[in-house]
């Protein structure tokens, strides 16, 4: 539950400012942990206010690319954008028979997808 999971990651952002980090992004992977990680945020940086402490999901990182790219297709779970990232990082994941290649494309200069 989100509870759970924004103790747990308090718990490991704790550990990193305690060493010594200032700064730490947060990169969600998940729509419904998104919550939970913004709660730890909160909790961080109400702990150690001299800390800055960024949530973001992959997928809001150049909603501008991702409107240019992925306009009318379908996205999100499986959809082209999360099959362009896999193919990004894990090609051998993914099931070339179960898509048309014409309806992804990913940029290898970065994590631009």
């Amino acid at each position: 539950d989100a509870e759970t999971y924004a103790k747990y990651v308090t718990q490991i952002v704790e550990g990193y400012v305690k060493l010594g980090f200032s700064h730490v992004i947060l990169n969600n992977g998940h729509g419904p942990n998104e919550s939970g990680l913004k709660e730890a945020a909160k909790k961080i940086t109400n702990l150690y206010p001299e800390s800055r402490i960024m949530v973001i999901s992959w997928w809001d990182m150049d909603k501008a690319a991702m409107k240019e790219v992925y306009t009318g297709k379908s996205t999100g779970h499986a959809g082209v954008d999360e099959t362009a990232a896999v193919i990004h990082f894990h090609d051998n994941l993914v099931d070339r028979d179960r898509f048309d290649e014409k309806s992804y494309w990913v940029w290898t200069d970065g994590l631009k997808t």
